[in-house]
């Protein structure tokens, strides 16, 4: 882990109408929104502490549709590791992420060391299934994937938190070849283990929770990796609802300060005129500025 970069790319691609915006929505914000629309280009950021260090992963949201082969190279030679996103309601989106792999290999070297995941999203609408899972999955084992290989559904939250913790968990580890025959034990339905306990939430007093990606199972970890190291990963979460706070208060603090330095304004060019008029409008705005610094305090 000593090589891995305090800002770490990692794009998340596939054929447009699948899914990729849902799915990053739902990991980092915990949101899922029913309307579709289309992705030019989108940087999603999010802090976690590995090994103790403070590392920033820049989640990349592409276009489903190509627009700059140009830039998609740069991310296929640059990017740390790949979140490959298909429907499993459509078989053509399936096509496009072998496409894409087969890109990836063409331009990177020792793939087996590059973290990766393939995605199939949309499991909530299991009876428009287009791509059957084991065929997903032949395909997966064939390419050493086997153990980055599931369904979700961004729309239920159904297993979208387990496809960064295979990610993370990839990190300085290089993936085990393996073997022709299909095995079980070696895709990652046998991830987890039955016995393991939930993430743990950290609690601190800087308005932050660090959340314990989950690892998997010893078992599993032998046969999915070379020589695997264990690495300590927290994904950091900030108190939405003290933050928001704490925005507001500096908000109401620069709002009750530019009312004071507007009524001192208005006070000095008021002494400059004699008119009685002039004197009521200052004592007015006077008022009105005390009302609104009651109102602040309340709310603060």
């Amino acid at each position: 882990m000593s090589e891995l970069d305090s800002n770490c790319l990692i794009p998340v691609l596939g054929s447009g109408y699948v899914g990729k915006s849902s799915i990053l929505k739902r990991y980092l914000h915990g949101t899922f929104s029913k309307r579709y629309s289309e992705t030019v280009e989108e940087m999603h950021v999010q802090q976690y502490s590995i090994n103790g260090k403070r590392r920033y992963m820049n989640f990349l949201d592409t276009a489903g549709n190509i627009y700059f082969p140009a830039m998609r190279k740069i991310y296929f030679s640059k990017a740390l590791g790949f979140i490959l996103v298909y429907s499993i309601c459509d078989a053509r989106s399936f096509e496009e992420i072998k496409r894409i792999w087969e890109q990836i290999k063409s331009i990177r070297e020792n793939v087996l060391s590059i973290p990766c995941v393939v995605v199939g999203n949309t499991l909530d609408s299991e009876n428009n299934r287009e791509v059957e899972t084991f065929d997903a999955l032949g395909w997966a084992c064939s390419e050493n994937l086997g153990g980055c290989f599931l369904e979700v559904s961004a729309k239920d939250n159904n297993a979208v938190n387990e496809i960064f913790d295979i990610l993370l968990e990839q990190l300085g580890n290089t993936r085990a070849k393996q073997a022709t025959t299909f095995r079980i034990r070696s895709t990652s339905f046998t991830r987890k283990d039955d016995k393991r306990q939930k993430n743990k939430h950290i609690k601190t007093k800087r308005t932050k929770t660090f959340e314990k990606v989950e690892a998997s199972s010893k078992r599993f970890q032998n046969t999915m990796f070379e020589d695997y190291k264990e690495t300590y990963i927290y994904k950091v979460q900030q108190k939405q609802n003290k933050i928001q706070k704490s925005y507001f208060f500096k908000g109401a603090q620069y709002m009750k300060s530019k009312e004071t330095v507007c009524c001192r304004e208005l006070e000095h060019t008021s002494s400059l005129k004699t008119g009685a008029g002039e004197r009521k409008k200052c004592q007015g705005l006077k008022k009105l500025n005390k009302l609104l610094s009651n109102l602040f305090k309340r709310k603060d």
